[in-house]
């Protein structure tokens, strides 16, 4: 069985190479972490408010309940504006600080 081949210019590189190349990311492997610190998260869904203050804010979001947030999660004015929700989302704990877990 032979191996795909990526054309990228200058060099061929197979899917195992591609393969390797991600083992060994670091951007990879921050990924990673930071999902299995959000895993661990208690998560609920948005509230009808919540929703209602984040669409004032200037967000959308295709589809609202598949946005899920941290269980103390707070809308707070001005901190989530103009953003535009894709498919699963989730939303940590925001405050005066910034960002927490």
């Amino acid at each position: 069985m032979s191996v795909p081949t990526i054309s990228v210019p200058g060099a061929p590189f197979t899917q195992r190479d591609l393969n390797d190349w991600l083992a060994s990311s670091a951007l990879v492997a921050e990924r990673a972490a930071v999902q299995s610190d959000v895993d661990a998260w208690p998560l609920r869904d948005l509230t009808g408010e919540e929703v209602k203050a984040l669409t004032a804010q200037g967000n959308r979001a295709e589809d609202w309940s598949l946005v899920r947030v941290h269980a103390d999660f707070e809308v707070t004015a001005g901190l989530i504006t103009g953003c535009r929700f894709e498919g699963r989302v989730v939303l940590g704990q925001f405050g005066a600080r910034g960002i927490s877990d």
